[in-house]
């Protein structure tokens, strides 16, 4: 596939945020400094970044790439406001958001990067910005999807006429798996439980022994709010199960300390047999199983790339009971026959 100066310039904002990571830390305060720095000036650690791009203009060309990659930084932000309103997380605070972002045009946002004197709505910028790249595959094509039916593709090309490029990678919906979507959904309906919880507007959390408890309870409507019906919900749960124990069989033997940070989850589905119904008593009937559960789920899902699924499929056909793996996952021979036609595709 050709690379475009988008990806080129994407590509340096993701080295350039490991490297601000490595050097200086996380918090978003000194990552937005360390950024503007980079893309403001020549006087910053970071510009032997600029040597590992296809592309070999840069030397003339710099101030034309960074200012692309302020444009980058504002646009997946816009990414990440949409998709959070429309699945209700955070959703007034991104409401003023999207107010603001769809009053940029280019000038403005490169005039924002130079605005020495305030800096605070470049830090909520840039922490969204973050956040867009820990995003999996899945939450890319469903905001890309999402910009799409509000509508918004005109703004956002307002914002940043390269994002153009980024939608040659956009699926149709119907394209991905049920399993992929529920993926994400299990990750949306969470990450709206956290942001409901965390507000707590109607002071709810004081009727709960603990904010883990409250926590679960909100989770377990949101689910079952959008999964009315028993067969749906029982479809959901059933698969997030199987993702589960398919996570635990291949990770059981090569990351000890991750297993051992999760020990009640392997007890449960390794050293014992286990059912559907087994498990969704279990977590109906213990919220600190269920929360190590959510945490495994976000920690092997969350960062997926295109293709992951796939490739911990064929290692859990090495380790795992693929008959069991079945019976948990009501999704299973759709999974394998597109995983089947993808293998076939690039086996030609």
């Amino acid at each position: 596939m050709v690379r475009t100066i988008y990806d080129e310039c994407y590509d340096m904002l993701d080295r350039l945020l490991f490297e601000i990571n490595e050097n200086k830390g996380n918090k978003i305060e000194v990552i937005t400094e360390e950024l503007i720095n980079f893309l403001t000036t020549d006087d910053n650690d970071y510009e032997e970044i600029f040597q590992t791009i296809d592309f070999k203009d840069y030397l003339s060309n710099k101030q034309k790439y960074k200012k692309i990659m302020m444009l980058i930084v504002i646009s997946k932000a816009y990414y990440i406001a949409i998709y959070s309103l429309k699945n209700d997380i955070d959703s007034e605070y991104y409401e003023n958001i999207i107010d603001d972002l769809e009053q940029l045009d280019t000038n403005s946002i490169i005039n924002l990067f130079f605005n020495k004197h305030d800096n605070s709505k470049l830090i909520d910028y840039v922490d969204d910005f973050c956040d867009y790249f820990e995003k999996n595959y899945i939450y890319r094509n469903n905001s890309m999807e999402e910009i799409i039916r509000q509508d918004k593709l005109s703004i956002l090309l307002k914002i940043n006429p390269f994002e153009i490029f980024n939608f040659i990678n956009y699926k149709n919906p119907k394209e991905l798996l049920k399993t992929e979507k529920i993926i994400q959904s299990f990750i949306d309906i969470y990450d709206s439980a956290l942001s409901y919880t965390f507000i707590d507007e109607h002071g709810e959390s004081s009727f709960y022994d603990s904010n883990d408890d409250y926590l679960i309870e909100v989770f377990k409507e949101k689910i079952s709010d959008k999964y009315g019906n028993k067969k749906a919900l029982k479809e959901f749960y059933s698969y997030i199960f199987s993702n589960v124990y398919e996570g635990i069989v291949v990770f059981y033997s090569i990351d000890c300390l991750l297993m051992k940070k999760y020990e009640c989850l392997v007890k449960e589905f390794i050293n014992s047999e286990i059912s559907f119904e087994k498990v969704y008593q279990k977590i109906m009937d213990d919220n600190v199983f269920f929360l190590n559960l959510i945490d495994f789920f976000l920690e092997i899902n969350d960062g997926i790339y295109d293709g992951e699924l796939m490739v911990k499929r064929t290692e859990f056909k090495e380790k795992g009971n693929i008959k069991l793996l079945k019976e948990l996952n009501p999704y299973y021979e759709e999974e394998e026959l597109s995983f089947q036609k993808i293998k076939k595709r690039y086996s030609n």
